[in-house]
């Protein structure tokens, strides 16, 4: 079943022309508590019913029920119970609160979630523009980009990073796709760890596609980076990075005991 879908921003449109938005929010309590949208109501996805929420949203009624989780799996999910018990209309939040935070809208919650403003989003990608064009003058850049706009392989964390880090260091990248410096961030943390294929394994999780190791692992700012190390997180850096400093980060990380 495909889920339509309504982007952040229109979302918050509608709020603030007044009209009557039903918004479910099928997160946890705790992750409800920590930032949410003003009009939302907390309805976990666990103890969802259906059709006790369509009767009190009035099947009648010509708005839509609007769904929203942390990155929008679970709101997939609930759109589809919701539709399966007769809603007319129900839209995803696109990105879920991930992209709505992101995206710089008003959230209420005693947690404040730290995001870069568009203003930050366009100076980081400012930089990064320049950055590679300096490097390529230089010639610093000898190889393509190994970036591939494939989806990301979904990773059984246990075995694949905390069992792994165990014999061979890994280096998770936590990203999404709508996430603009996670977009830059990608080439440059696949150069440095194809250098050190030898040292660490580069793992990257699609924080959609993996929503319920997005929250075990409590990933807010994206990209967020971690290297873990005989079964434990070691090391993290949040945000965009050029290709030097990643490099220096890994290598100091890599030596330290």
């Amino acid at each position: 079943m495909t889920i339509q879908t309504i982007a952040p921003h229109d979302l918050q449109t509608a709020i603030a022309s007044g009209i009557a938005v039903d918004l479910i929010d099928v997160r946890t309590p705790e992750e409800f508590a920590g930032a949410h949208v003003l009009v939302a109501r907390n309805v976990p996805l666990g103890g969802l019913d259906a059709r006790a929420l369509l009767a009190q949203h009035n099947a009648a009624s010509t708005q839509p029920i609007y769904t929203i989780c942390a990155a929008g799996t679970r709101s997939a999910t609930a759109a589809e119970a919701l539709i399966a018990a007769g809603a007319p209309l129900v839209l995803s939040v696109a990105g879920g609160m991930q992209a709505w935070i992101a995206t710089g809208l008003p959230v209420v919650g005693g947690k404040r979630v730290r995001r870069p403003s568009k203003s930050t989003l366009l100076a980081i990608g400012a930089v990064a523009a320049l950055w590679v064009a300096i490097a390529a003058f230089w010639g610093q850049s000898d190889k393509p980009a190994v970036h591939s706009n494939l989806p990301a392989p979904l990773v059984d964390f246990s075995r694949d990073v905390v069992e792994a880090s165990k014999t061979k260091p890994v280096l998770v990248d936590f990203f999404a796709t709508w996430c603009e410096p996670c977009t830059m961030l990608a080439p440059e943390l696949e150069s440095v760890a194809d250098e050190r294929r030898d040292r660490v394994t580069l793992l990257r999780i699609d924080i959609e596609r993996q929503e319920d190791v997005a929250v075990a692992q409590k990933i807010e700012p994206i990209p967020d980076v971690r290297l873990w190390k005989g079964g434990h997180e070691v090391a993290h850096f949040i945000g965009f990075k050029p290709r030097a400093e990643v490099a220096a980060w890994l290598d100091h990380e890599l030596k330290a005991p």
